[in-house]
């Protein structure tokens, strides 16, 4: 499948660098923009295309377009992203976020956009200010975690197997296994194996949206 990513471009276009290996011929890079577009930003987006256009020599063939949207209302420019994304979608694109520079409102929008899409924008990065590096962002997070007991026990002992929560819960293994894995998977645990047993781990991810969800009464 191909992809489609939205980078918040900023003044600097180095932040393509990373991105580049990751391209393969069919994907698209979609520049996100603000409304009102300075000579040097569009001097920025003239480098991005023609660094994109070199790719083509070694024959991975990449599009790029800009997208503005308005930088001075993230209700409007999430509007107009999600439009997009719609798009994106139908033709059949997996679609990534890049909101690591460029006007801060646009990172909140495309941050945003990402979290709320919960899955359908299939991964967020962000970058370091001090490196550039690119960072991945946590995976969207139901608002109600299904296995909120388990999580709270887990939050409490910190790590266990899946026989110490199935006995201290009251739960079969299966479900408690099922459970472990899903909450693994959205990155709230860590697993690894130490002799024969399986060992599960709170994340500070999952330490964090435990305590979040006591405060929404979850």
């Amino acid at each position: 499948m191909p992809t489609a990513i939205l980078l918040n471009l900023g003044f600097d276009a180095t932040v393509l660098l990373s991105l580049i290996p990751q391209l393969s011929s069919g994907d698209r890079l979609i520049l996100v923009l603000p409304k009102v577009v300075v000579e040097r930003l569009m001097s920025t987006v003239e480098d991005v295309k023609k660094t994109i256009r070199s790719l083509s020599v070694k024959g991975v063939k990449v599009s790029v377009d800009t997208l503005q949207v308005d930088d001075e209302d993230i209700g409007l420019a999430l509007d107009q992203l999600t439009e997009v994304v719609d798009e994106l979608k139908r033709e059949g694109y997996e679609v990534h976020v890049d909101a690591g520079s460029g006007v801060r409102s646009i990172v909140v929008a495309l941050t945003l956009l990402y979290q709320l899409s919960q899955g359908a924008v299939g991964r967020g990065f962000t970058r370091t200010e001090r490196t550039g590096m690119r960072v991945e962002l946590p995976k969207p997070i139901p608002c109600r975690v299904r296995w909120r007991d388990m999580l709270e026990k887990m939050f409490e002992v910190e790590e266990a197997t899946v026989d110490l929560v199935a006995s201290s819960l009251r739960k079969d293994d299966s479900t408690v296994r099922r459970g472990l894995k899903e909450l693994r998977e959205l990155g709230l645990l860590n697993y690894r194996r130490k002799g024969q047993k399986g060992i599960y781990k709170i994340t500070p991810l999952g330490r964090a949206m435990c305590r979040i969800m006591r405060w929404r009464g979850f």
